[in-house]
């Protein structure tokens, strides 16, 4: 991966100044911060991270586990049509 494929990631919030990277060539990693063009990415990581996390916690939050109306009225639609429909005939006739 170049270093302009880091930077539009960076941009896009993908990666933060604490991934870890590995220079091209190099055995050693190290996180993004640390590079010389991503200098200021450690100062911005953190509060990137907090907003995402408060984010997910929202999310989770808005989540119920209690059915809604519409849920309510798709079951009973779909048991009165159920319930009008003839039996299947077996694949098998008794003997």
């Amino acid at each position: 991966m170049d270093l302009s494929a880091l930077k539009t990631w960076y941009s896009q919030g993908l990666i933060d100044g604490d991934s870890p990277v590995r220079r091209p060539g190099s055995r050693n990693g190290e996180t993004l911060g640390g590079l010389p063009e991503f200098a200021n990415a450690a100062k911005r990581a953190k509060p990137k991270k907090a907003k995402r996390a408060a984010q997910e916690e929202a999310a989770e939050e808005d989540w119920s586990e209690e059915p809604g109306r519409l849920d309510r009225w798709r079951v009973i639609a779909a048991g009165i049509l159920n319930s009008s429909l003839p039996p299947r005939a077996s694949a098998s006739s008794p003997s």
